[in-house]
């Protein structure tokens, strides 16, 4: 009976005095599992930038990646967009616009002291051809292009701000923000250059090419919100061949009318 009353009394000690104490030592011995690591965020992955539909305003294009930021950004005082004969909300033509970083070497610098801002919003959008042969390495072509004009033509960059290749795709030329170059004399402030890749003086621009083209002048007449009026060829405002006369000639009988029957559609419905 005794030797039974002192091993239940050598438990309850145990459990009252050094229980307590094992477990309070547990933050002192293997640690807890610690939280996992929040995710590691990815490098910078350069995908096509899709411009949304209807009715999200379509926001400003990246600025350069691949080079330090310019010294100051442009302050735009939109002087369509207040006029007492504004627009109505119209739809933006969905169009995807393949980054300069995907044709741009690591080798390529832009002149950033040489790029002047336009004085205002965009107010006129040109239409021009590289006068360049159609390869089907278009990066190439573009470094290319991008080369002659700053090597031989000593221009900060690219002359135009948007380029449509054969297969419809459009690649991102000099930033929009900064006005374009050009060998002619014609209003370049305020404008915005649209440059099909190819030779169009020699042979008809693709379907693909065309309909891209469309597309992209469309979406750019809602952006800033302009008239199709506001389009014109090179060879409209100088003394130029340019952009060769297939492409003006589909302009001319088609293209003009085509983008002018699209862009009032949603004034026909309302």
């Amino acid at each position: 009976m005794k030797e039974h009353f002192f091993k239940h009394w050598v438990y309850y000690f145990v459990v009252l005095f050094f229980v307590p104490s094992i477990a309070s030592c547990a933050g002192n011995g293997i640690p807890e599992a610690s939280p996992l690591p929040a995710a590691i965020i990815p490098e910078t992955v350069f995908e096509p930038i899709t411009l949304p539909s209807l009715p999200v305003p379509v926001q400003p294009l990246p600025s350069y990646t691949s080079e330090p930021a310019s010294p100051a950004s442009p302050v735009f005082s939109s002087t369509a967009a207040s006029s007492s004969t504004a627009l109505p909300q119209l739809p933006i033509y969905p169009i995807v616009i393949i980054p300069r970083s995907s044709w741009m070497s690591k080798q390529s610098r832009i002149n950033l002291h040489a790029l002047v801002p336009h004085s205002a919003t965009i107010q006129r959008i040109t239409i021009h051809h590289t006068a360049t042969p159609q390869r089907k390495n278009i990066p190439a072509s573009l470094r290319g292009i991008q080369r002659y004009h700053q090597q031989e033509k000593g221009w900060a960059d690219i002359a135009y701000h948007y380029l449509i290749a054969a297969d419809g795709k459009i690649y991102e030329g000099r930033n929009a923000a900064y006005i374009g170059s050009s060998s002619t004399t014609y209003p370049l402030d305020n404008n915005l250059m649209i440059a099909l890749v190819g030779n169009f003086e020699k042979y008809p621009p693709s379907e693909q090419a065309l309909s891209a083209l469309k597309n992209l002048v469309l979406n750019r007449l809602a952006h800033y919100h302009l008239k199709p009026t506001a389009v014109y060829t090179h060879g409209e405002q100088a003394d130029t061949l340019c952009p060769g006369r297939y492409l003006k000639n589909w302009y001319v009988n088609q293209g003009k009318t085509a983008i002018s029957r699209l862009f009032y559609v949603p004034l026909a419905k309302s």
